[in-house]
Order: structure tokens, then sequence, then C-alpha cells
């Protein structure tokens, strides 16, 4: 007598909306018929493909399929803005996958790219910004310094103080003009005796 072959009892699990494949489990044998499988919903004997990143296998009309899979987190080709992105297939337009890298980079052909003229002139402006605070916090000792020349009292400032103030000044105003600008790393240094007026009234 013929031995009766064994089913293969393995299915495997789509998600009920998205069709996504969920995971692997077995089928009911039915008590009526013990040659048939008791397959539920959203289920197939089918086995899925293989897929690999930012891909998903989809069950539809009991057939499987491979689409994009992009759920997460994407990213605005003009402004760069992340958003969160919940559906299964191709990315609408205007958006990627792919992190934007942060301030000055657009998209192109190639993907993200360094513009470095919008790079060049936000570091100019945060440089010059900079200057024009630091001119503002020093320029008072001068001020304070020839007030007081003029009224004949003594001078808070010595005469060493009130030089390295006068060319710390002129330093700053020439830093836009300079080879190194706008690296902040190369920035004039405040002179020792400017720097020491200055804690001295805060």
């Amino acid at each position: 007598m013929q031995a009766k072959k064994e089913l293969d009892l393995t299915i495997y699990h789509a998600h009920p909306v998205t069709g996504e494949f969920i995971g692997v489990g077995e089928a009911r044998i039915d008590p009526l018929d013990d040659t048939f499988l008791l397959i539920p919903a959203h289920a197939c004997q089918v086995k899925p493909p293989e897929v690999s990143a930012q891909q998903a296998a989809v069950l539809a009309d009991g057939e499987w399929s491979v689409k994009p899979d992009y759920r997460g987190l994407i990213y605005s080709t003009s402004t760069g803005e992340a958003h969160q992105y919940h559906d299964i297939g191709e990315l609408p337009e205007g958006f990627t996958s792919v992190k934007w890298p942060g301030e000055d980079f657009v998209w192109t052909s190639e993907g993200w790219e360094l513009d470095t003229v919008a790079r060049a002139a936000r570091e100019a402006e945060r440089e010059r910004a900079w200057r024009n605070e630091e001119v503002d916090r020093v320029k008072w000792l001068r001020e304070r310094h020839r007030d007081e020349q003029e009224m004949q009292e003594p001078t808070t400032l010595t005469a060493e103080q009130y030089a390295e103030v006068l060319s710390y000044l002129q330093l700053l105003r020439n830093w836009p003009q300079s080879e190194l600008f706008p690296d902040s790393s190369q920035r004039p240094a405040i002179p020792e005796g400017v720097a020491l007026a200055l804690a001295t009234e805060d």
C-alpha cells in the first residue's frame, strides 16, 4: 500500500492592509478532509521572494511581488525637510530617502551636493556678524578713554592698553578683506590687555 503523502503545512502571512510579508506559520488540516488545508485570509503557500533594503514582498491576488519600501523618514529635495512616509511603493515626486546632509546642500541628478557658493556666502555673513558684535563689544573702551582724556581725568586704560584697543579695532575692520576670511579659526586674536580690560568691567 502506498504511503500517504505528508502535507506541507507551511504558509506565508501578509499584512491585511499593506499586503507585505509579515511571517511564516502553519495551516490547519481540515477535520472533514485530511487532504485539504485551511489557509486563512491574507496567507498563501507560495514562498515570498527575497528582498533587499528598502524593498518589501507584497501579496496581491495570490501572487508575491517586490515593491520599493521607503517607509520612515524621507526628505524634500527642495528644502531638505524630513517627513514621515507610511506607504509601500515609489516615493512621491520631490522626495528622496537619502538623508539631507545639512545647510548648503542641494539636490542634483547626482544626489545631494554642496553648494559651495551658498556655503561661502553664509560663512561670510556669519563672520561679518561676529566682527560687528566684537567691534561693538570693544569700541566703548576707546570712547571712554577719549572722554576721560577730554575731561582731563585719570584714564582707566593704560597707554599700552589703549594702543591695543585701537590696533584690535583696526584688525576687526580689516578682517573681511583678509585672505583668511571667513575661516573662523583665523579670526583676529584679542590682545591680552584688551581682554583684561573687558574682564575687569564684567
